[in-house]
């Protein structure tokens, strides 16, 4: 899953403290996730293996971005019910 990551300082007080946040990626949903996710059609990015050390490059562009963020091959991943 691809997420962003960033520490936040926080000037108050003369004191810094750190607050640490992340967002988790998504996309439009495959064919398989659409069907739970029905309402927004969103799921997070999943990022191949063999895209990890490019997600990590500092000078991604825009367009370099958005093309690692699309949704996920829904041939490579089956659909099964959990127990409730």
């Amino acid at each position: 899953m691809v997420v962003v990551y960033i520490d936040w300082f926080i000037i108050s007080y003369h004191v810094l403290p750190v607050l640490q946040s992340y967002t988790v990626v998504t996309a439009r949903a495959n064919t398989i996730m659409e069907k739970i996710h029905s309402s927004k059609k969103r799921m997070p990015v999943i990022l191949p293996a063999e895209f990890e050390k490019d997600w990590l490059n500092p000078n991604l562009t825009q367009e370099d971005v958005l093309a690692l963020c699309q949704p996920f091959d829904s041939n490579k991943r089956t659909l099964t019910p959990s127990a409730k």
